[in-house]
This record gives C-alpha cells, structure tokens and sequence, in this order.
C-alpha cells in the first residue's frame, strides 16, 4: 500500500519496499536479508479515477486514464553489508482532466539504503528517498492529503550505532527531509523542510527484549511562508521511552512513549507522544504490519495554531499461491486543528483504504488489479473528499 491513491503504485513497479521514511519506518528494521539480481519492470496500466469535493471551489474529476512505466529493484546482502536500491519511473494521461485539472502526470521515485558493520561494536546505515509525485502518500505522512498538483519529497536518515557491552549501546542519528510544491499558491502553504536530531540509548534484557530512552530535537521551516503568516516555524524536543520485542525471527514490536514539547510564534505546547509498530513476516511474499503515531503534524496548518494529529495503520501482503499474491490496506487519521486568534478550532477524519491483486502468468510477465479509496471528513469544508481509483496492468521483468 505505498501509496493508498497513488498513481503508479510501488506494488505495480517495484517488489522493494521503500523503508526509513515517515510512518513506513516506525520500528522497521532491514527488509532483505538475501541478494536479488538486479531487475528491470515495465508496466503498462489504465484505470478509472473519481473525486467528488465537498467544497464547489474544487473541480470534480471523473476521468479514465491510461499510463506506462518502468522501475528497478537490486539488493545485496552479507554478514558486513546489506544494500537495497530501487526506482521508477511511470507518466499517466487522463483522457478528461485529471487532479489540478491537468491531463498529463509523471511520477519518480528512488531509494538507496545501506547498513555497514565497520566492526563488531561500530554500525553506520544511511537511508535515502527521493520522489517527485502527484498524489498524497498517507503512509508517509508529510504530503497535503488533498490532490494538489505535482510535488518533490527528499528524505535521508544517517545512524551511527556503537556497541559499548554486550547489553549496551547508543546510537545517534541526523534526519533531513523536505517537500516542495510546483503549484506557487500552495508552495507558501506546505514546503516545508524539516531537520531531526537524536540519541537512543538502548539496553538488552535479554536476547529478545530492549528497552531504549530516547531525545530528539526537531525544527521546521516553512522557507516560501511570507513572515510566517501563513505557517509558522516551529522547534519540538521530544523526551521518550521505549521498548524492542521480538518473539520470533518473524514477529517482532516497536514502541516509543513520551513528551513533545512544541514551540512555535503562535503556540507552545506540551502534549503525548507515540509512534509504535507490529511486524509479521509469514514468507519473504507474505507479510503484516501495523503502525502507530501520535503527535503534532507539520502539514495543512495554516491559519491554526497547530495541528496535533493520530495515524494508524495495516498493511498486509499474502502469498495464496506460487502465482497468485494479494495485498489490502486500511488506514486512519485523526487530526484536531487548534484554534487562532483568526479561525476557530477544527477537527479532521481520514480513511482510505486499497485491495490488490497479482497473478503471475510465468517467470517474467503478470497481472494486477488494484481498487483504492479515500474519505476526508472535517470541519474544513475545503479539505473533505471522496475518491475511488481502480487500475488494471501488466508487469513484465527482465
């Protein structure tokens, strides 16, 4: 489910899951622990796509739509080094207008993530992703979560993990990402760049139970907001407390509790933090996981004081045969828009949801379906839709 509304989704592209960023990398450890030869995907899909605004400043879209990509998948793994990399590329045509009433879409994604064992106690990763896309990714979490045009996310997450003891060790990691907007009206809304710091002291209980404590430092900025009028700068410290449980080689949890201090020109705060996440490896095809976030969210504030928000969600990938695979998503969030001394306070609900399918035909050529859809609930009248999106599509690798 990378992308519950995408237009070209990952799982029509590329079989690497894009890991580190946003929600998709709360308690997420290495996806590969095998080499996969380097391999080439090209695809060609058509589709339907259906939005129905609430508010008539915004145009409807009902529109079939036809499009084609390519991607590629490479990972190698040993005892020292593990590599994953991956990208594509897809262009999408709507027959009638599409989403910001254009005709014409393109989407690229790429992702690099490494994780080198320097010794036995010294651990440096780096993960990387970079995405120039229409639509909002929910699992990510920073995008608007109206259809807004084209838009480029950067995200890249450098860790340094030294084991002290056996039991102990400490890791420091340095977070960049950012989001930029083609469309000028919104850019001074929602680019933003966001720049996190922390330290995680972690502590083995055993060979299966950690418990961790953890700071972070976090400032925002809204480069394109005019004397932040529009959204406000902002810092947060967070103080937290977690725990790393693994049951099994295949079942494993992540929690992390705590304190955000959120500061900003309009607003200082002090509220629960979380973010918590449930992993269930069946196969290397079969899989679920669930994640969890609490606090405050930098995206769609405006002319509030702040937005302090709840995600949660499940992904799940089952392999029923050698060639038939199905994938389903469900997800929610809760957002409450504190009041300003312009505009009353609001709250938000979001669902959406997507059921896929694919079905190999032999090695090389297969088949997918998917069915997405999105319901936006909210006392803002702008920010409320509905949309549906099927899609049909071969994929051949070479």
């Amino acid at each position: 489910m990378k992308a519950v509304v995408a237009l070209l989704g990952v799982f029509l592209l590329t079989a690497l899951p894009l890991r580190g960023q946003g929600l998709l990398g709360i308690g997420q450890k290495s996806d590969y622990k095998e080499n996969v030869p380097f391999k080439i995907n090209a695809t060609a899909i058509s589709g339907y796509d259906h939005i129905n605004y609430a508010d008539p400043g915004n145009t409807d879209v009902n529109s079939p739509f036809a499009g084609a990509g390519l991607g590629f998948i490479f990972a190698k793994s040993d005892r020292i080094t593990e590599i994953t990399t991956g990208g594509d590329f897809d262009a999408l045509y709507y027959f009638d207008k599409g989403p910001g009433n254009s005709s014409t879409y393109y989407n690229a994604r790429a992702n690099f993530n490494i994780q080198h064992a320097v010794s036995r106690r010294l651990t440096v990763s780096d993960n990387l992703y970079a995405a120039y896309e229409i639509e909002p990714d929910f699992n990510i979490g920073v995008s608007n979560a109206i259809p807004s045009g084209q838009y480029f996310y950067g995200y890249n997450n450098f860790a340094v993990s030294y084991a002290w003891t056996e039991r102990f060790a400490t890791t420091a990691t340095y977070t960049f990402s950012g989001i930029k907007y083609q469309d000028d009206n919104l850019a001074q809304f929602e680019n933003r760049l966001t720049n996190i710091g922390a330290l995680q002291f972690s502590y083995k209980l055993n060979r299966r139970t950690s418990l961790t404590a953890e700071y972070r430092f976090e400032k925002d900025t809204y480069p394109d907001s005019p004397n932040n009028q529009v959204n406000p700068d902002y810092t947060a410290h967070y103080l937290l407390v977690g725990v790393d449980q693994a049951w099994s080689p295949t079942l494993a949890a992540s929690a992390r509790v705590g304190a955000e201090f959120y500061d900003s020109e309009r607003t200082q705060n002090t509220a629960p933090y979380l973010e918590a996440s449930l992993n269930l490896a069946l196969s290397r095809h079969s899989s679920l996981r669930w994640y969890n976030q609490l606090g405050y969210n930098g995206s769609q504030v405006g002319a509030f004081d702040a937005r302090y928000s709840y995600s949660t969600g499940v992904i799940a990938n089952y392999q029923f045969s050698e060639k038939f695979t199905g994938n389903i998503g469900l997800g929610y969030v809760y957002s409450n828009y504190e009041a300003s001394d312009t505009v009353p306070g609001a709250n938000e609900n979001q669902f959406y949801g997507s059921l896929g399918m694919n079905y190999k035909f032999n090695r090389n050529l297969s088949m997918q379906a998917s069915y997405s859809f999105t319901t936006i609930n909210s006392d803002i009248s702008f920010n409320e839709y509905d949309r549906h999106y099927t899609t049909v599509g071969l994929n051949a690798s070479f």
